[in-house]
């Protein structure tokens, strides 16, 4: 059961204004008073040259009704949960917009539930551009979702109930295995195009016109930048032999950022 504090101030708080973050505060400061935290020191400047307010620390957002996680990771989510169920005050409702697996979601609600606190995965489909009418699938109690759908409607056009905690996860990594499945079959006809002796930006301008049912809006924006090459792209087929779009070049650290703000 999620313990209400009817006198809490009407604010949001957000965890994490890296690309993501700055996109919510863009959205948010002009229909509630934000408070945000980032490691990052100029992160936490240009949220507040956004109109966004910046607590000295987790613990002082915990105090926030609701609270917005935009993290780049499972970890980053633990430690920021960890310290908002941990303060003196927290909050009534922690929602995770962040791309995690499900088990940490499952995890992170249960937690929560047992201090009183509601928990969600909210997952982003969408682009960061398009704040505000992005989709939400949601894991999580409907208890849960009433308090924070008045913040959640400044961020969404669609906010969809898929089932309880982790749900919203599911949703979003097959989402995900889908639009790498795009972008690697992408990456692997413009390779075999120039193999078999054929102009990939021929290729890749034939079909964008084409009107063909195979060509996507993913393939019309990878494209060119696998024609112009390796600084327009963050893969080469040609050099790399590396089918993900996200992937680093052989010999570079992870893909897979360490810091909060993306």
């Amino acid at each position: 059961m999620i313990a209400r504090r009817p006198d809490a101030a009407a604010q949001v708080a957000l965890v994490g204004v890296g690309t993501i973050g700055s996109a919510i505060v863009g959205q948010l400061v002009a229909e509630m008073a934000v408070a945000v935290w980032d490691p990052s020191a100029a992160a936490m400047a240009r949220a507040v040259a956004g109109g966004a307010s910046a607590a000295a620390g987790l613990g002082e957002l915990a105090a926030a009704p609701v609270v917005l996680l935009a993290l780049p990771g499972p970890t980053q989510v633990r430690t920021a949960v960890g310290e908002l169920l941990a303060a003196t005050a927290r909050p009534t409702v922690i929602v995770d917009l962040s791309t995690v697996d499900p088990g940490t979601s499952i995890e992170m609600a249960a937690a929560a539930d047992g201090v009183g606190v509601g928990y969600l995965d909210a997952p982003i489909l969408g682009r960061p551009h398009r704040c505000g009418q992005w989709t939400l699938p949601v894991g999580g109690s409907a208890d849960a979702l009433d308090t924070a759908r008045p913040v959640l409607s400044c961020l969404a056009s669609r906010i969809v109930p898929v089932g309880g905690p982790g749900r919203g996860n599911v949703v979003k990594l097959l989402n995900n295995l889908m639009f790498g499945a795009i972008n690697a079959i992408t990456v692997e006809t413009m390779a075999a195009a120039e193999r078999l002796g054929l102009d990939p930006g021929l290729y890749a301008t034939t079909l964008a016109d084409s009107g063909a049912a195979s060509v996507s809006g993913l393939f019309n924006e990878l494209a060119p930048k696998l024609v112009a090459g390796p600084s327009a792209s963050t893969c080469w087929p040609r050099t790399t032999g590396w089918p993900w779009p996200w992937s680093r070049r052989p010999g570079s650290s992870s893909s897979w950022p360490r810091q909060w703000s993306g």
